[in-house]
């Protein structure tokens, strides 16, 4: 794994902190913060290769885990990033087997485990799946943690109101969230190479949901900025670009605050 942040939180005798863990196929972050006051005090962020499967991102993260370090915790969260996952109807997930629709969707794999995550403001469900191999390591580390897919955390940031097209970028995939008319359209992940990669399947999802790159927003968060080879192709096409915007109630330590908040948010 590759180094993309490294903000090391300042320890004095006795501090501990909150601890978010992102993982997916091509990402492994640790943020740490604070509850009160609510503050992001330190992260530290990886790439993994565009190539890994299940087994070397297990070898990659014992590896990193062996050697972390991690300071005190007084509590865990798991973020899961992975791309197999769908969204459900409240009362749908309720009576189907949502292993059984992941399967349909993605493949029969019986190497995995499937978490399903309540988004109450939408009625709806994310079901997604994980590689067991993957959660077995994460539980040996962090037996404490709480467990959920990072879409619901996504989906909760939504403004009813809004018409957007979200959009957020790791180091070789993104997910995309369509939101039109008071309802999500679309929730995607994506693999992408080049600038082109992420363009053409942003319009084609505009096309297919009749969504106007040229009039509707586009929102961008991640590992992107307005210097970035991947913003002048988007800006090509979508004439409506910002950047989400970080909780006013959530503040962050000096070090983190050099930083764009897109980044992390």
């Amino acid at each position: 794994m590759k180094t993309a942040f490294k903000i090391l939180p300042q320890l004095q005798q006795g501090d501990a902190f909150h601890l978010l863990i992102e993982v997916g196929w091509d990402v492994l972050s640790f943020v740490y913060f604070t509850k009160d006051p609510l503050c992001i005090e330190a992260l530290d962020i990886y790439y993994a290769p565009a190539t890994s499967s299940a087994q070397s991102l297990v070898v990659d993260l014992e590896k990193h885990l062996n050697n972390a370090n991690l300071p005190n915790r007084l509590s865990t969260h798991i973020f899961y990033a992975f791309r197999e996952q769908t969204l459900l109807p409240s009362l749908f997930a309720k009576e189907a087997n949502s292993g059984e629709v992941l399967d349909a969707l993605f493949g029969a794999n019986y190497n995995t485990v499937v978490h399903n995550e309540q988004v109450n403001k939408l009625g709806l469900v994310v079901t997604q799946r994980v590689d067991k191999q993957i959660e077995s390591l994460l539980l040996k580390y962090f037996p404490e943690a709480t467990i959920q897919p990072s879409l619901a955390c996504h989906l909760q940031k939504w403004d009813a109101g809004t018409n957007a097209l979200m959009c957020t970028v790791y180091a070789h995939s993104f997910q995309v969230l369509l939101f039109k008319n008071g309802q999500i359209q679309l929730a995607r992940s994506f693999m992408y190479n080049t600038p082109t990669d992420v363009a053409y399947h942003l319009l084609n999802v505009c096309t297919q949901h009749d969504f106007s790159p040229e009039q509707e927003q586009l929102i961008l968060s991640g590992f992107i900025d307005h210097k970035s080879n991947l913003y002048d192709e988007l800006y090509r096409y979508f004439l409506n670009i910002s950047f989400h915007t970080a909780d006013a109630a959530v503040a962050s330590s000096q070090a983190v605050s050099q930083y764009p908040a897109h980044f992390f948010s």
